[in-house]
């Protein structure tokens, strides 16, 4: 039988079949897009910022900032040091103070009917030179804090406070905070740990700008790790322990742990949370413990994305095999005569499974393109409609290894769409079809 002959003869029936076939591969194209690129991108997050470990406070500290739970370690500097001199696998140990503080720019003129912005901003003290081994951080203009050690820290005494000479009064914001205040690369904001919580007045808005503390902008940054609209700003670890009093006990709330190599991670953990001087002081985490949750979820949504593409699999085939079966019963006659002449029930049943074949390759190659399409179409939609997802997070991602299961998934719809019209066309009598006929 020729294939492609009988494929232009029922045009229509043929059309409308490779469409079905391509809408369920473009289908599972895009669910099988989904948990491939949360899980990688998600893995890609951790290992571009090259934290290997992650310490964090035992228990939650009892304060509340604006409904954000403030966790802390005392003797910070001490804790992560102790971590590098007592450990030959520990390249770097970066310590790290994370507090929420208002921010604004100090208007031309004080107005009440037209206030300034004021802008609650999570602000992340640090030590520079402590983070040249950690990354996810993309400077878009200026620089990084420019001033390496963290001066005013001055030995734990803070000497001067605010009128410090080792004062730098740097900091690195976000691009949606610079865009929000409409600032740029050396220009002062003002950061303060107190909103304006009363009626907004001229005196109300001069107080607060009196009480707040000027910085230089440096930089202007995005985090991979953070949401898109981030507000977000790093400052000198002493500076934010003192602007929020955690300065008294070295107060910190994260240190960041790099190895010189990953392969020790679990070797280190073990040592950190059994063995070190410390270990009471803080909970380990692995990027493994970080990613626990996406994982979870991920494993949920591949059990349920396997279910619908199992389903759409079963459906596209039942489709396919109905189509061929009216096909072929149209053909009876054709195959008692073949069959009379002397061509077996294998070529017959080659025939038709070549029939499923040719249809369905022209569906994986119609169903991919769509699928490629809206794989990207989904991944901007979601990205510029949900603006809390971080930026080097990727909804959908084609990679060669899911074109390979969709192409094992249109020729295992070709194989089960062709077996009842083979197992029909089998069971016919060449005798009885041409006297029939």
């Amino acid at each position: 039988m020729n294939i492609l002959k009988n494929l232009r003869r029922r045009y229509g029936r043929t059309t409308l079949t490779v469409t079905g076939v391509a809408l369920a591969i473009a289908f599972s194209i895009i669910m099988l897009s989904v948990g491939e690129a949360i899980q990688q991108s998600s893995r890609n997050i951790i290992e571009e910022t090259n934290v290997d470990l992650l310490a964090e406070p035992v228990e939650f500290a009892p304060l509340i900032q604006e409904y954000i739970p403030i966790f802390k370690i005392n003797q910070g500097r001490t804790i992560a040091k102790a971590m590098v001199d007592n450990n030959s696998k520990i390249r770097a140990a970066s310590p790290w103070l994370i507090k929420s503080l208002y921010v604004s720019k100090y208007p031309e003129t004080i107005n009440a009917t037209e206030p300034p912005k004021i802008a609650l901003v999570t602000c992340k003290g640090t030590i520079p030179e402590k983070n040249i081994y950690f990354g996810g951080l993309d400077i878009k203009k200026g620089s990084q804090l420019p001033t390496k050690s963290d001066p005013f820290y001055a030995n734990g005494t803070y000497q001067d406070g605010l009128n410090s000479k080792n004062f730098t009064h740097e900091i690195l914001i976000s691009e949606p905070l610079a865009k929000l205040l409409d600032v740029s690369v050396g220009e002062l904001i003002y950061l303060n740990p107190i909103g304006i919580f009363e009626e907004y007045n001229n005196q109300s808005i001069l107080e607060w700008f009196e009480n707040a503390t000027w910085f230089n902008i440096t930089g202007i940054m995005v985090e991979k790790f953070e949401r898109q609209n981030a507000l977000n700003s790093h400052i000198h670890l002493s500076e934010l322990q003192y602007l929020t009093g955690e300065h008294k006990n070295d107060g910190i709330n994260k240190i960041y742990i790099s190895l010189h190599h990953s392969s020790d991670r679990d070797e280190v953990k073990h040592w950190l949370e059994n063995e070190f001087y410390y270990r009471n002081e803080t909970a380990i985490f692995t990027a493994e413990d970080i990613l626990k949750d996406i994982n979870q979820f991920m494993r949920l949504f591949e059990g349920f994305s396997s279910m619908v593409i199992i389903i759409t699999v079963l459906i596209a085939a039942l489709f396919i095999s109905t189509i061929l079966m009216i096909s072929t019963r149209e053909r009876t006659k054709e195959i008692g005569a073949l069959r009379a002449m002397g061509i077996s029930k294998f070529t017959i049943n080659i025939s038709i499974l070549k029939e499923s074949f040719v249809i369905c390759i022209l569906g994986l190659i119609i169903g991919s393109i769509i699928g490629m399409v809206g794989s990207l179409a989904l991944n901007h939609y979601i990205l510029s409609a949900f603006q809390y997802i971080p930026p080097g997070i990727k909804i959908t991602i084609i990679t060669p290894m899911l074109l390979i299961q969709v192409t094992i998934i249109t020729f295992l719809i070709a194989l089960l769409a062709s077996l009842a019209p083979s197992y029909w066309a089998s069971k016919l009598n060449p005798a009885d079809t041409i006297r029939n006929e």
